[in-house]
């Protein structure tokens, strides 16, 4: 404990909270449920990311919260996730119970709910190194109890929660702006593409303007460790082939795939399912298999009415984006039929221009993507100093220390001999 400011303590956190785990009624008994009682589970949190909550989607009737060990916690109690996943905390602002995914802490005088909280939130990465389990990691109490806290003097604990919160307060005000930002990039580079098509100018059907529209093996091959890339609609990103993350067919399994569609330098590539119109145009050095979710336009080798470059961008722009969804249906998931690809019409320029379009969209995607990065490399420095902030913190060098607060060691003795340092047990007995 050398590296402890004066005052300070570490010890484990059981000592001065009560760890309390939760549980769930029957959800088949219809009486147990739609009462009065809050009761949470980690996805009310996942929700809700607020510092305070004071209850969740469902709530328990008497009966429900008597059938079960769930317990109510006071207002005050830090509630933590323990499982699926760890680590999302929140205070109560009233009395509140439980499912079996929490182990949370109702903590005794010598700690506020905010320190205790705000604790919780800088530890949760080496609290997740706690955990444990096949299926998934979880704390269980006994670990929990065992989380490593360390303690100022109560006066401190209020003036570290103050800086805190000040400081988030900042940094939350400039994460908004940024955010905002980076929604008028992206209305930025929607606008950019949809003047891709604002022309006027006679328009032709893909049936009319291609020498090939097909789709992906409907019948793939078996997957191998390492062979030809085989790519889905998760592969096409931002415009981009995207190989990373991709499974892989033999020789034997390209020459199957291929026989449907034989993938060529300049075929314009579109999702067709699930996901509808990402899009990509194949470069020369590429050779992959293509699933079923993937269809290809290829334009005649002379390019005579249109370049692939141009056929991609209006195609991604975010009126055909809409035109392509539209087509594809409504049903669970999302179809775009080769018939109804074949009839989308697209605006065909003279070939001069179609070349100044692409220079200058590319110009302005550009300009929009160096805009982004530098924006998302603000909310990576925020993101950071979040964490410097919580840093120093606890390790008591946010806020001064005053030389006149009780020692978080003589507060522990004082309240050890008036019998409150440890709250009692709050479980109940079953009846």
């Amino acid at each position: 404990m050398t590296d402890l400011p004066r005052g300070w303590v570490e010890l484990p956190i059981g000592n001065v909270c009560e760890v309390v785990g939760g549980s769930t009624p029957k959800t088949t008994i219809d009486a147990y449920w739609g009462g009065g009682i809050p009761w949470l589970t980690p996805d009310d949190l996942a929700r809700d990311l607020s510092q305070y909550v004071a209850g969740g989607r469902r709530y328990l009737t008497k009966a429900g919260y008597e059938s079960c060990s769930t317990q109510l916690m006071p207002a005050g109690a830090v509630l933590f996730t323990s499982r699926a996943p760890i680590g999302y905390v929140a205070i109560a602002k009233g009395p509140v119970c439980t499912n079996q995914g929490f182990k949370s802490f109702v903590p005794t005088p010598v700690m506020s709910s905010e320190y205790l909280y705000w604790y919780l939130v800088w530890a949760t990465p080496s609290i997740r190194n706690l955990g444990s389990g096949t299926t998934f990691a979880e704390i269980s109490g006994k670990v929990a109890r065992t989380i490593p806290l360390r303690l100022p003097p109560r006066p401190e604990q209020d003036r570290i929660v103050a800086a805190i919160e000040e400081q988030f307060s900042r940094l939350d005000a400039a994460r908004r702006l940024l955010v905002s930002s980076l929604d008028r990039i992206e209305g930025m580079r929607r606008a950019v593409l949809d003047q891709t098509h604002q022309s006027n100018c006679p328009q032709m059907s893909l049936a009319e303007l291609a020498s090939l529209i097909t789709d992906g093996d409907h019948r793939p091959p078996a997957r191998v460790a390492s062979g030809v890339p085989h790519l889905t609609a998760k592969h096409i990103r931002n415009g981009r082939l995207v190989f990373e993350g991709c499974t892989f067919v033999s020789e034997e399994g390209y020459e199957q795939t291929t026989r449907r569609y034989l993938p060529q330098a300049g075929d314009v590539v579109i999702t067709c399912v699930g996901t509808i119109g990402e899009t990509a145009v194949v470069s020369g050095d590429v050779r992959f298999s293509a699933d079923r979710n993937l269809a290809a336009v290829r334009l005649p080798d002379d390019h005579f009415r249109m370049t692939p470059q141009y056929l991609q961008m209006v195609l991604s722009s975010p009126s055909y984006r809409q035109r392509l969804t539209s087509a594809s249906g409504s049903t669970a998931q999302p179809h775009l039929y080769l018939r109804d690809l074949r009839a989308i019409k697209v605006p065909v320029p003279d070939l001069d221009d179609q070349i100044e379009i692409v220079r200058e969209t590319e110009r302005g995607l550009s300009l929009a993507d160096a805009l982004a990065m530098t924006v998302k490399r603000s909310l990576f420095r925020s993101a950071q100093l979040r964490r410097s902030v919580l840093e120093q913190a606890f390790f008591g060098r946010l806020v001064p220390q005053d030389a006149g607060d009780e020692a978080a060691t003589d507060l522990l003795a004082r309240i050890t001999a008036e019998g409150v340092s440890r709250p009692p047990s709050r479980r109940r007995r079953r009846e």
